[in-house]
């Protein structure tokens, strides 16, 4: 099974100037398909994430840590050949999730001093092709003489 190609993954923060507890994020990006994709219409588990990142130069190897969950949803691509896809969450640091979400590397208050680092996040979009897999059932067991001992 060929996998599409996903590319061109931004993401946007954008901040409520006048209330700096809110804000809107958005995450667009590009999906390819093969024409073996779009004769097949695969169902594929749609993810994405917003994660945190650690340089190098603060962990090795760089660490990561999913900080919010924006989408995850079964989709059948098949209709198009490019998709663009685009997550817009208005209030992500407001309506329901707070700013401290995004915090990814956690701000130190030391008495009125704050220590703090800047946070670095990515959008990370996974798509993961829904796989059949084998059922079974069993009759109960049926017990007999099948072999030489039968005719005896």
């Amino acid at each position: 099974m060929a996998m599409p190609a996903i590319d061109d993954v931004r993401l946007e923060l954008e901040e409520n100037p006048s209330d700096p507890t809110s804000g809107t994020y958005r995450v667009t990006y590009r999906i390819e398909l093969s024409p073996g994709d779009l004769r097949a219409e695969h169902a594929w588990n749609e993810r994405v994430t917003l994660v945190g990142v650690d340089d190098a130069s603060e962990s090795i190897p760089p660490r990561e840590d999913e900080l919010y969950e924006v989408s995850d949803e079964w989709v059948i691509l098949g209709r198009d050949t490019v998709i663009y896809r685009e997550h817009v969450t208005p209030g992500i640091f407001g309506g329901g999730q707070p700013r401290s979400t995004l915090d990814e590397d956690t701000d130190v208050i030391v008495g009125t001093t704050v220590v703090s680092g800047l946070d670095e996040v990515l959008a990370r979009v996974e798509l993961t092709p829904y796989i059949p897999r084998p059922t079974q059932a069993d009759s109960p067991i049926v017990r007999a003489h099948f072999g030489p001992a039968a005719h005896i």
